[in-house]
This record gives C-alpha cells, sequence and structure tokens, in this order.
C-alpha cells in the first residue's frame, strides 16, 4: 500500500459494515485523488519499526494520515486506555498525521485534564474534582449542594449520575442517601475514579455544536422530556431544535477547541445562570448522518465536505514530503 493514503480507523468486528459516515467520507476523500480506506483497528499490530505495520497480518507502510473515529477510544477494551494512546503516538512518531492528534486525544478524553485545560485557558467549566471514596464524593455535597458524578474517561453519558443531598434513607450527620451511597460505591467499584462536579442550573436543554477546522458546522438543542430536565433519559428521548448560536456561544466554543488542539469536535453546553457553561468536549463527529442537510446544518457544502476538506487539508504538506 502505497504512503500517500489516508485510513479512516475504526472498530468493525462486531459491525463489519462500514457505517454511513465513514463510507461517505471515504467516497469524499476518493473523489479527490486521495487513496483512502476504511480499516479495523483492531487489525493493527505494532512492532519497533516506523516503517511499517502488520493490518490484518500484512506488512504495509503507515499512511499518511488517520481518521481515528470514536469507537476507536471508546471501545477500547484491550488493557490500559494509555495503551492505547502509547500506540497513537508510535503511529504520529512514524510520521502518520491523525485526525485527531494524540495529545488532543489523550487530554479530552481525560474528563478531568480536559476540564483543567479549560478552566486555564479561561473557558466557563464547572469546577471539577477526582474522588476515590464515598467521603470525597459526601464532602464534593457539602461544598456544592447537587452534584453530577461521571467516569473520568466515559462516553455517551453512561454511568453518569445526577444526585441531590439527603436522599431517602439518609442519616443524620450524614448527605447521601442510602440509594446515593450505594450508588457511589459500586461506580467507585467499577472505575476506581469518578469526577465530581456541582449541578448547573439549565432550563431543561442543552446545546450541542459540531465544529470543523474552527468553524461551527452545526448546531441544535436538546430539549429534555423527562420530569427530572434530563437530555439522556432512555425512556423520554430529548427533542430537538435549531440553535442559532449568537457570538458568546460560538467565542466559547472555538475558544475550547482551540485550547484542546482539536481538528474536529463536539460540544456540550448548558444555558447556566451566568452564561454557557462547557459540559463536555468530544473529540470527534463520528455520526452526523442526522445532521447532513438538516435544518441544524450550517457548513456552506454538507459536513461530509467539510470533513473531508480538513483531512485534505492535514495530509497535503506530508504527502509532498513523501514525493520529495
Amino acid at each position: 500500500m502505497p504512503a500517500s493514503t489516508v485510513w479512516i480507523a475504526d472498530r468493525t468486528a462486531e459491525e463489519p459494515d462500514p457505517t454511513w459516515e465513514t463510507t461517505l467520507l471515504r467516497d469524499a476523500l476518493r473523489a479527490r485523488g486521495i487513496q483512502t480506506e476504511i480499516i479495523n483497528w483492531d487489525d493493527l499490530a505494532f512492532g519497533m519499526s516506523r516503517k511499517s505495520v502488520l493490518l490484518a497480518g500484512e506488512e504495509v507502510a503507515p499512511p499518511t494520515a488517520m481518521v481515528v473515529c470514536s469507537r476507536v477510544i471508546t471501545r477500547h477494551t484491550d488493557g490500559d486506555v494509555g495503551l492505547l494512546f502509547d500506540w497513537l503516538d508510535h503511529l504520529e512518531e512514524s510520521g502518520v498525521r491523525l485526525i485527531n492528534q494524540a495529545r488532543a486525544l489523550r487530554a479530552t478524553e481525560n474528563k478531568m485534564r480536559q476540564a483543567q485545560i479549560l478552566h486555564a485557558a479561561g473557558v466557563p467549566v464547572p469546577e471539577t474534582r477526582v474522588v476515590r471514596s464515598v467521603a470525597e464524593v459526601e464532602q464534593c455535597m457539602q461544598d456544592w449542594g447537587e452534584l453530577m458524578i461521571k467516569p473520568v474517561h466515559g462516553h455517551a453519558s453512561i454511568d453518569v449520575v445526577r444526585m441531590r443531598p439527603k436522599g431517602k434513607g439518609y442519616v443524620q450527620g450524614e448527605l447521601l442517601g442510602m440509594r446515593e451511597e450505594i450508588t457511589t460505591w459500586h461506580l467507585l467499584q467499577n472505575h476506581q475514579l469518578l469526577c465530581v462536579q456541582p449541578y448547573v442550573p439549565n432550563p431543561g436543554r442543552d446545546i450541542r455544536i459540531t465544529i470543523i477546522d474552527g468553524t461551527v458546522m452545526a448546531s441544535m438543542f436538546h430539549i429534555s422530556t423527562a420530569s427530572d430536565g434530563s437530555v439522556r433519559h432512555l425512556l423520554h428521548p430529548y427533542t430537538a431544535a435549531v440553535c442559532d448560536p449568537d457570538p458568546e456561544l460560538e467565542r466559547v466554543v472555538l475558544h475550547a477547541t482551540s485550547a484542546l488542539g482539536l481538528d474536529l469536535a463536539t460540544v456540550d453546553v448548558v444555558e447556566g445562570p451566568d452564561g454557557p457553561v462547557v459540559i463536555e468536549v468530544n473529540p470527534t463527529i463520528t455520526l452526523w448522518r442526522t445532521l447532513e442537510g438538516s435544518e441544524f446544518d450550517r457548513s456552506p457544502a454538507g459536513i461530509t465536505t467539510a470533513h473531508a476538506d480538513v483531512v485534505a487539508r492535514v495530509m497535503a504538506p506530508r504527502a509532498r514530503q513523501t514525493t520529495l
């Protein structure tokens, strides 16, 4: 396989057919004359060489660029997640331009590290602590009141829990109710570390903004239909509405992605009492089928085209280097 190629890396063992998004991105890049393949990350094996890797048992040259789809990270089960980032580092040291780059992926996927970087850059984020014990969660509740608890490495709002002080069965002098204490203990057993943040009051909706190459490409409200205001409730799916970001909101989300060094991202924001608050930055836009050409799509020529544009731009200097 020639060096001037793009790989779109996904985990496809359980779903061998490419997704709608990866297929369209591959075809858009091929239409530009860029050799592009969708590969299964689990088919990759690494040795010491920076000149080749094993792909499905065949020794091949590393690509010029590689798009890292979300499942490469979110469905990593082969040891500590740090190993995954080590392999991404090795690919970059082999001359591969990752989209997004390894340092940006690493910083963004660690929710505590993400909050630290955004806070240092002046981006409004909730105060965040890492906790290791039930007692530390109770201390956060003492300091802040209502809490949001989430894994340090997580996705899709799995194991994200909202808790209020003095739930049913609480003991005098303590703040965690019986159910809250049990849930906290089991979350800690599963994840060892948890992020805790004060709950940010909001109008029962969040805003999701898609950013590619420093430009807002899509924006929408997720409006809760649940009695507790949750937009991630499995029994009460959110409804969507068009969000037209005002200059302040756009400034905040673009500053967040820039601070993290991301080529592309989706940003979740809530409208807090004092203005927009960034709840989470996700370092992929793996799913955009429902956005492409919809009323939420703000891109000049479609999100697939915008995605292909950024891939072609970042790989162009490297492709030239291989021909010198």
